[in-house]
């Protein structure tokens, strides 16, 4: 379960329909790949993922409002993933 808090986050962000830029998105790709200027991101994108530059943003702005970290009440641990509506769809520790 997650924390008040977060859940209000993640109710803000499904309400307004997350846009990210084109830039944003090529700063992320930079650092998954630890690329430098050089290289053609959207080479790099379809060469590891195989999909499309414009694939890949809706693909982000659509996992965005799904990012969560909760605590369980159980353990006590912290985790970080993907959830909706106070369950988590996939998790793991957070670091």
């Amino acid at each position: 379960m997650f924390g008040v808090p977060v859940v209000e986050y993640c109710i803000t962000l499904i309400r307004y329909k997350i846009m990210i830029s084109d830039f944003d998105v090529e700063e992320l790709i930079r650092g998954l790949g630890n690329l430098d200027d050089d290289v053609d991101v959207d080479e790099y994108i379809y060469d590891n993922f195989g999909v499309e530059f414009d694939s890949f943003v809706k693909i982000i702005e659509t996992l965005m409002p799904l990012i969560v970290m909760g605590q369980s009440p159980l353990t006590q641990k912290v985790y970080k993933g993907f959830g909706k509506d106070g369950v988590f769809f996939i998790k793991q520790e957070a670091d």
